[in-house]
């Protein structure tokens, strides 16, 4: 999951992964221009605390508890994050104000300095192109489901209005959903592109290449039936089944 922070002269976007054995993490940072990663293990992160907090003593497993309860809660006004670059490395420095810690007899900033290196072009395309280009996709088709979904669910309400009358609290009434509400200026944004039907071989080759990304229990069209007009249902002596009507009784 990325985290948000920035700051004076930039924004930037922190992911952070655990591996499966969660004895290291890998650590991904972009300035959506360039990317920076690196893989710490824990002995790693030990170092890194010990050289930077000297006047700390902490076993391992609390300085690797500690330092995921700070990716945790990123970003926090209790966290400062400074953010320094080179040519080449950039360092990301997490500086938390914790009081007696592990019973400490005073204050303490609990710093983590960790130095990542800038990556290739290729890789800042998989870690942050590719998945924000599948993500557009992905909200492009569960948009056209919900919107689909709220217009059958405007003709559901029509149609019981028609049937039944309309509803008597007034607080409960809604308006027919107008789509125009959603359009927008496109230009220079990256709406309505990705599930356009006359880009679909693009979306096609772009999944051979990259991966290709399934919305699940999104598809809802609207069947022919709900597509038309309606014509309200009026009842009269002639249609409306009397009370008695085909019953016989016995004499007695």
């Amino acid at each position: 999951m990325w985290k948000l922070f920035n700051d004076s002269e930039n924004v930037y976007m922190l992911q952070v992964q655990k591996r499966e054995n969660a004895s290291a993490c890998s650590v991904s940072i972009t300035d959506l221009t360039f990317i920076w990663e690196r893989e710490f293990s824990i002995a790693n992160l030990v170092d890194i605390f010990k050289e930077v907090n000297p006047l700390i003593s902490a076993t391992d497993e609390q300085i690797s508890s500690n330092f995921w309860e700070i990716l945790e809660i990123l970003p926090h006004d209790s966290i400062d994050i400074t953010v320094a670059t080179d040519n080449t490395n950039m360092t990301l420095t997490l500086k938390k104000k914790c009081a007696n810690f592990k019973n400490a007899l005073v204050d303490y900033h609990i710093v983590y300095k960790l130095i990542l290196v800038r990556a290739n072009p290729d890789q800042f395309k998989s870690i942050v192109t590719i998945p924000a280009m599948q993500t557009i996709y992905f909200l492009e088709k569960q948009q056209s489901a919900l919107l689909n979904l709220i217009k059958k669910k405007d003709r559901e309400l029509e149609e019981f209005r028609m049937e039944k009358g309309d509803i008597s609290r007034d607080d409960l009434k809604t308006d027919k959903f107008d789509s125009d509400l959603l359009k927008t200026d496109v230009n220079g944004k990256f709406l309505n592109l990705f599930t356009d039907e006359k880009n679909t071989k693009f979306w096609q080759k772009f999944s051979e290449l990259n991966g290709e990304i399934k919305p699940t229990n999104l598809h809802i069209e609207l069947e022919p039936w709900n597509s038309g007009l309606k014509r309200k249902i009026i009842y009269s002596n002639r249609n409306v089944i009397k009370k008695g009507s085909g019953v016989n009784y016995k004499k007695l």
